[in-house]
């Protein structure tokens, strides 16, 4: 008995061993656990949670869209409308001199107009839409390749309430087929870059 509790405590103690010497060097390695923000490469199918006002010059209902944040690419059967966004805040120096004029505001409205005007963002707005012109009105859309993450979105509807459009699948090439005779059209993200 006595020859089997050693047996078990040396190959405890050597496990233990193992084990320390593992985690120490893990932790003393280079390698972290980081992760850089990058937009999701994929061809997102459209549930409801994408639209093209009116003005864009689209009257086509969105199949998928690219969502990069401020850049949308929306994709339809009659062509394609990009919607560029970009809000940028007020440079620093700029926000001083507002900070300046507002500690010398002398009432209460002038110190909140001013504090407005110092967190307001300069927003530009862009959009271009490409047409096909005689293009096949029946042309047929295929998806490809399923990407493994789903996007979910909150949607605004006509009442105001907001609706939860969730696991909505993406894909990594789109083919619009036959768009002119015998002429297909692809879709895809580069390895490197848009």
């Amino acid at each position: 008995m006595r020859l089997i509790f050693k047996h078990f405590l040396s190959i405890f103690a050597c496990f233990v061993i193992l084990t320390s010497t593992k985690l120490i060097s893990q932790n003393n390695s280079s390698s972290k656990w980081t992760a850089k923000f990058e937009y999701q490469k994929a061809f997102i199918e459209n549930r409801g949670q994408f639209s093209i006002p009116n003005s864009f010059g689209n009257p086509s209902e969105v199949l998928y869209a690219v969502d990069h944040g401020g850049t949308k690419i929306y994709f339809t059967k009659k062509g394609v409308t990009y919607s560029l966004l970009e809000a940028t805040k007020t440079p620093n120096d700029e926000r001083e001199w507002e900070s300046e004029r507002t500690e010398a505001s002398s009432s209460p409205e002038e110190f909140a107009r001013y504090e407005k005007e110092e967190h307001k963002l300069n927003v530009k707005s862009d959009q271009v839409t490409m047409l096909w012109q005689n293009a096949n009105n029946n042309v047929q859309v295929e998806a490809m390749g399923l990407t493994g993450d789903y996007h979910n979105y909150s949607v605004k509807q006509a009442s105001g309430d907001l609706k939860n459009v969730s696991y909505i699948k993406g894909y990594k090439k789109i083919t619009y087929k036959n768009i002119y005779p015998n002429i297909d059209i692809e879709y895809v993200f580069a390895e490197k870059g848009g």
